[in-house]
């Protein structure tokens, strides 16, 4: 074998080498996220959680932002339901303070968690109404890989556009001011708006 074949097979096999690293790596993350949202058995998840990590650098939190976030940490209790394919499917409750059927779920956007949503779960909590606050993941393609084999489904069969078609119950959207910043910027016209809705269907 001649000299010149020699860099060119170890290149190849730092290549392949790469390669692997990168799948092994992509696979651990899939896995890891798969367990952390959906596989309440798994060592570390949801409920496990350090609050406070979704804080934005050079953000101050206004006063009721504070308030909420503390009343949440204070509060919230870790909830969980088998979904229809045998999932288990946790989130932090808040219990209404009297009986009722009422539910607002607080779903946070892919780069916050849970306690995001706290001014909004105390809100909707103070009306009365039990609060559910689940968590979703950052690496959704790998992780719905891993759902697939694990699991059995595919998170992309999920179309809310398509599903909205099918909708028969009243929904309200809000948007116009910056992402997620409606209720900051006008908090009086933001929740008179979802008071009234929640006024007329609930």
């Amino acid at each position: 074998m001649s000299q010149s074949a020699h860099p060119h097979r170890k290149l190849k096999m730092t290549v392949v080498v790469a390669l692997a690293l990168v799948v092994a790596l992509l696979g651990f993350a899939g896995n890891f996220l798969f367990d952390f949202a959906l596989n309440p058995q798994a060592p570390y998840t949801m409920k496990m959680m350090q609050d406070g990590k979704d804080d934005k650098k050079g953000e101050q939190p206004d006063a009721e932002e504070t308030e909420a976030r503390a009343w949440f940490k204070e509060n919230r209790e870790s909830s969980s339901l088998t979904a229809g394919d045998g999932t288990e499917l946790a989130a932090w409750h808040f219990a209404a303070s009297e009986s009722t059927h009422d539910y607002a779920v607080c779903l946070h956007g892919h780069t916050n968690e849970p306690i995001g949503m706290a001014r909004y779960a105390k809100r909707f909590h103070d009306r009365g109404m039990n609060v559910l606050a689940p968590a979703q993941l950052s690496l959704l393609d790998v992780a719905n890989l891993v759902c697939n084999v694990r699991a059995g489904y595919d998170f992309h069969k999920a179309s809310s556009v398509e599903q909205l078609k099918h909708a028969t119950d009243p929904m309200l959207f809000i948007h116009g001011a910056a992402h997620a910043k409606s209720a900051q910027v006008d908090p009086e016209l933001y929740w008179n708006t979802v008071n009234n809705f929640l006024d007329e269907y609930f």
